[in-house]
């Protein structure tokens, strides 16, 4: 393998963009196969690459495979050749590294393009990048906390406009609120090359902001600032706050320092006071999606042309609907609502489109429309990490487009690599796309920084129960359920790896649980159902839900615990009912 600099990050990036061409997205175990052998050989492990074992872990044969009365592994390495001489032929002809599987063997080997020598060749400058870390409230009060943890928040929101600037997004950086950690140590966990770190004294009409830009690599301060104001200032002290930052640390584009993109104020104090208590009951409260909605209401009577407060509202009521706290049919079409008004008020609000997205894919399976939301949403907020991610789950996915999900959980993850329920999608992604080894890294990852979130334990579970492992998934879902309070999703998912396990007296009392709740969960009956063997029940339940427009649904087109019912008439005219094309749900 030869030598590359600065590191493996070059190779990754390169499988990526392939992964993500015409030649390879529509094209799952190719793309299952080449990022195997990639990650396998990027890990030192070439010489684990043998037929046999490509065989099991890639082509699922089983331990009874015997590469030598069947060719599946031999016939597809072949077909990887020559699909990525094709690729580097058409699309690939410009790009800087070439990833081959020379004959001979199945390892991978990386390449400098024909015509450039690797060393000689510039690296392009790296994109800057900084973490914003939780400002300390200086008032005295707890009460006030929502307002320092808001200010951090607006200042990422507002910093992620940057084109060209990576920013940590708010779930990562929050976990060091109160931390006494060295910011070098912090600036590494996060991969960001400066922290920008400061309190907040609230009294009265007063404000009083300090801020610390901090070079990570030597720890060295690049400004400190003070800001003395009144309270109807703050907007001001955030845009100069945001444009020292950037004029600190963004290269010049065309002889200009790139500045923050502005965007909705409100100049009603006490608006803006409620709205950031909104932000911060939905990031630290569960159900806190019902008071957040009560909340961000509350801003829109007061300040009724306050986009982001609209955005936020639609975002509530979307995760009601996701935990099946209200009815999907009676949370969403509020939710759209809300977040069609916060575009009306602002069209350059990145979390207005990728709300807008989230619906239309998961409520609406308008497909297209969805896709056009998430791309202006990245478009407008290259750094607002959950449009990458709800992009790559609600939409890419359910589509069967398996490596466009792929790329884009993972830059989701660049951006925000402890949030759980990101950690927790990703794992499930990679499963889904074979990427065995990846998905357990990204639990490994999660579950230490978050050992209590139940998407981790749950998309591990999923993952073990891919591969036939019922017994393993036990352990998982039963965590899930746990960390959970017994949420439907978990239940139903441990009820169903039970069955299969043969434990049928403990998935039926699961099933009772299901089915004794206030609001059954039409997608979980459905999942449990199947692992009891109870199909025409199980398929009672999915229609119900598809009926319902569970939001859950459509991760159900990818589901292979769901093959059975998906695979029937009736499944496959509920699939074709998501408008769907031909094999993304087979």
């Amino acid at each position: 393998m030869g030598t590359l600099a600065p590191s493996d990050s070059s190779v990754l990036g390169q499988l990526e963009r392939i992964l993500a061409s015409s030649h390879f997205v529509r094209s799952q175990l190719l793309a299952r196969l080449l990022r195997f052998i990639v990650e396998t050989t990027l890990d030192g492990k070439e010489q684990e690459l043998k037929e046999y074992r490509l065989g099991v872990d890639v082509f699922d044969r089983g331990p009874d495979f015997d590469p030598r009365v069947d060719p599946t592994v031999r016939m597809h390495a072949a077909k990887l050749r020559a699909r990525l001489a094709q690729y580097y032929a058409e699309e690939g002809r410009r790009d800087p590294l070439v990833i081959s599987i020379p004959k001979g063997g199945y390892a991978a080997a990386f390449t400098a393009a024909a015509g450039q020598v690797a060393a000689q060749r510039p690296e392009p400058e790296e994109m800057p990048s900084i973490a914003v870390l939780p400002f300390v409230s200086m008032s005295g009060d707890p009460e006030n906390d929502y307002f320092a943890d808001g200010l951090t928040e607006e200042l990422i929101n507002v910093l992620a406009y940057v084109p060209g600037l990576r920013v940590v997004a708010r779930t990562s950086v929050f976990r060091y609120k109160n931390a006494a950690k060295d910011i070098r140590e912090i600036g590494n966990e996060l991969n960001a090359k400066t922290v920008l770190e400061g309190s907040v004294r609230k009294a009265g009409s007063q404000l009083r902001v300090t801020a610390q830009l901090i070079d990570t690599a030597t720890g060295y301060h690049l400004f400190s600032r003070t800001y003395p104001r009144e309270l109807r200032d703050v907007f001001a002290v955030q845009e100069e706050l945001s444009a020292s930052v950037v004029a600190e640390i963004m290269p010049k584009v065309r002889g200009e320092a790139a500045h923050p993109v502005s965007h909705s104020h409100t100049n009603n104090i006490g608006a803006y006071n409620l709205f950031l208590k909104g932000v911060y009951t939905l990031a630290n409260t569960f159900p806190g999606a019902l008071e957040s909605v009560k909340i961000f209401r509350q801003v829109t009577e007061q300040e009724p042309s306050y986009a982001p407060a609209w955005a936020g509202m639609a975002h509530s009521y979307f995760v009601l609907a996701w935990f099946s706290i209200l009815r999907a049919r009676d949370a969403m079409p509020l939710a759209r609502e809300a977040a069609r008004r916060a575009i009306e008020l602002d069209e350059t609000l990145g979390q207005g489109h990728a709300v807008l997205g989230m619906i239309q894919a998961a409520f609406e399976w308008d497909w297209e429309v969805s896709e056009k939301c998430f791309r202006r949403a990245i478009e407008l907020q290259p750094s607002l990490s959950i449009a990458h991610h709800f992009y790559s789950i609600l939409c890419l996915l359910p589509q069967g487009r398996i490596a466009e999900a792929v790329t884009y959980t993972d830059h989701a993850m660049n951006l925000n690599p402890f949030d759980p329920v990101l950690g927790g999608a990703a794992s499930l992604v990679h499963f889904i796309a074979g990427n065995v080894q990846a998905a357990e890294r990204q639990h490994e990852i999660t579950s230490t920084a978050n050992p209590r979130h139940p998407l981790t334990f749950m998309a591990m579970g999923f993952g073990r129960e891919m591969k036939g492992r019922h017994e393993d998934a036990v352990g998982f879902y039963r965590k899930a359920v746990e960390f959970s309070n017994r949420a439907p999703v978990p239940v139903g998912s441990l009820a169903h790896a039970l069955a299969k396990t043969g434990n049928q007296e403990e998935a039926q009392r699961l099933l009772q649980e299901l089915l004794a709740a206030p609001r059954p969960s039409g997608f979980s009956l459905a999942v449990a159902h199947e692992g009891l063997g109870m199909r025409d029940e199980a398929m009672r339940w999915f229609t119900l839900a598809m009926e319902e427009r569970e939001p859950q649904c459509v991760i159900a087109t990818v589901d292979p615990r769901l093959h059975s019912l998906r695979s029937s008439e009736t499944g496959r005219r509920l699939m074709s009912a998501m408008n769907l094309r031909r094999g993304a749900s087979a």
